[in-house]
C-alpha cells in the first residue's frame, strides 16, 4: 500500500515539449485553448543538474481552463540533444504524444491536409470510428439514421514540433474526461498522454508499484477486430498492441469513473523495432528530455524527498537531486525502467481562470 504522500497528486501535471521558439510554439498551442502562463530559465549548469541536458534553457508553462492537469511546458533549449521523432508515425519505436477532446475534427482535418499539400512535412491519419454497444437495447444492429449512434472517432497529426491525437465524442460522455474550452480549435486539456514501448511489458509495473498509479487497463490486446487502433497505430494485417493505462488514483475502470490525466502505454513486438533499424532498448532516448517535440511528463507530489527515495527504491535510474527548477518550484527528474524520462514538480497553488469552462454536452 502506498502513503498517499508518495503517490501524484492527480493525473500528468504537464507534458514537455522542445521547440525552437517559445512565441512561436506559444501561438500555435493557444489554437487549443492553451494559455501562456509563468516563464523561467535555468543556466546550463542548472539544466544539467536537474535534467542532465548541458543546455540552458527558457521555459513557458501554458494553462489550460481552470484544469489542474493535462497542461504544456514548453521548454527552448540553447543547445537541443537533438531532433526528436517529429513527423514519424505514432507508433515510432520511443513515441510519444498528446491527446485532447474536439469538437472541430472536420476542419482540422482540412487544414492538416492544406498542410500537407503545401510540401509541409506532416503525418496524418483521419477519421477512424469506433461505435459503442449497438442499437440502444444493447443488440449490435444499427439502424442508420435512427438508432442513437455512441460512438468516437480519432485522428493523428503528427508534425516537427507536436505529435497530437484528437477525439471527438458523439452520443454519449465521460463526465470528468476533458473540458473543454472555447479557442480557434474548440478542444479540452490533454485528457491523456502516450508513450510507446518495444520490450518487456514487466518493466511498466514501475508506474502502478513505484510510482503509485491506479492500473485501470492492463494489457488489453487489440488486432484486426478493432479497425480504428488498427489505422490510428499502424497495425499490419495480424498485427497486435497491448494497451496499459494508468491513472490517477481517484479514477476507476468504467466510463463514469474515469478521469483525464492519463497516461497510456502501447507495448509493440520488439522486432518490429529492429525491422525499423532502431534498437528497442535504446528507442526511448529519442524522446528525452533536452530532445525538440514531446521529450518528458510530469507530476505533481506532495512529499517530493519521499517520492523519490520510492522511484529509486522502485529501479528508476539517474534520480536527480530535488533542485529549484525554471519557475523556482522543487523537482527532480528520473528514468523510468522503461527507458523514458520523466519529471517530478513539489506541489504549489496553480492559478486557475475564474471563467467557467465549456463543458462537453455532446
Amino acid at each position: 500500500m502506498h502513503d498517499p504522500a508518495h503517490r501524484p497528486l492527480g493525473g500528468v501535471f504537464e507534458a514537455t515539449h522542445g521547440v525552437a521558439d517559445l512565441e512561436s510554439a506559444s501561438s500555435y498551442w493557444q489554437l487549443f485553448g492553451f494559455r501562456p502562463g509563468p516563464r523561467g530559465e535555468a543556466d546550463a549548469d542548472t539544466a544539467m543538474d536537474l535534467y542532465g541536458v548541458p543546455s540552458a534553457v527558457r521555459s513557458l508553462r501554458m494553462y489550460h481552463g481552470r484544469s489542474d492537469h493535462g497542461l504544456l511546458r514548453l521548454m527552448q533549449w540553447q543547445n537541443p540533444t537533438g531532433p526528436g521523432v517529429g513527423a514519424e508515425p505514432l507508433r515510432t519505436p520511443g513515441g510519444r504524444w498528446t491527446v485532447q477532446m474536439t469538437t472541430a475534427l472536420l476542419e482540422l482535418q482540412s487544414h492538416a491536409e492544406l498542410a500537407d499539400e503545401a510540401g509541409e512535412l506532416i503525418h496524418i491519419v483521419f477519421s477512424a470510428k469506433q461505435v459503442f454497444g449497438g442499437t440502444p437495447d444493447g443488440g449490435r444492429h444499427v439502424v442508420p439514421f435512427h438508432d442513437r449512434l455512441p460512438l468516437i472517432r480519432e485522428a493523428v497529426v503528427t508534425r516537427g514540433e507536436s505529435r497530437q491525437v484528437f477525439f471527438e465524442r458523439h452520443g454519449y460522455t465521460v463526465p470528468h474526461y476533458g473540458a473543454l474550452v472555447d479557442a480557434r480549435f474548440m478542444a479540452s486539456q490533454f485528457t491523456h498522454v502516450g508513450l510507446i514501448h518495444h520490450g518487456d511489458p514487466g518493466l511498466l509495473d514501475f508506474y502502478d508499484r513505484g510510482l503509485g498509479l491506479l492500473r485501470v487497463t492492463d494489457g488489453h490486446v487489440s488486432g484486426d477486430e478493432d479497425p480504428g487502433g488498427k489505422k490510428i497505430f499502424g497495425r499490419a494485417d495480424g498485427e497486435t498492441t497491448a494497451v496499459y493505462d494508468f491513472d490517477d488514483t481517484r479514477s476507476g475502470p468504467t466510463p463514469a469513473q474515469a478521469r483525464s490525466g492519463r497516461l497510456k502505454i502501447a507495448v509493440f513486438d520488439p522486432a518490429t523495432a529492429v525491422r525499423a533499424g532502431i534498437d528497442p532498448g535504446s528507442a526511448p532516448e529519442r524522446t528525452a528530455t533536452g530532445r525538440l517535440g514531446p521529450s518528458s511528463y510530469s507530476y505533481r507530489v506532495a512529499d517530493l524527498a519521499g517520492m523519490r527515495a520510492q522511484v529509486a527504491d522502485a529501479g528508476a535510474t539517474s534520480v536527480t537531486g530535488i533542485r529549484r527548477n525554471e519557475f523556482g518550484e522543487p523537482s527532480l527528474s528520473f528514468t523510468a525502467p522503461d527507458g523514458h524520462t520523466w519529471l517530478l514538480v513539489g506541489a504549489h497553488p496553480t492559478p486557475l481562470d475564474t471563467a467557467p469552462d465549456v463543458r462537453d454536452r455532446r
